[in-house]
């Protein structure tokens, strides 16, 4: 799925986001702190690295994206 993501982005003419929200970082670590992967369509290095531990009973972690500036996405 990340792979698809990443072709479809490629072929992209705006800008993405794609983050992990402060709620759902709350939720799965206890942080109060939002993870942002890619933040105006430039891939954010140090989050990369970031250690994203979470408990064996969480069943799902929610990614958030969005388009940033003008232009279509397709």
């Amino acid at each position: 799925m990340l792979y698809l993501f990443c072709v479809l982005y490629g072929s992209a003419t705006a800008f993405v986001n794609l983050y992990i929200s402060l709620a759902e970082m709350n939720r799965t670590l206890g942080i109060n702190a939002e993870l942002s992967y890619i933040d105006g369509g430039k891939v954010n290095g140090y989050s990369t690295k970031f250690p994203y531990r979470v408990d064996a009973d969480l069943d799902h972690i929610s990614f958030t994206w969005n388009a940033v500036g003008k232009g279509t996405l397709f």
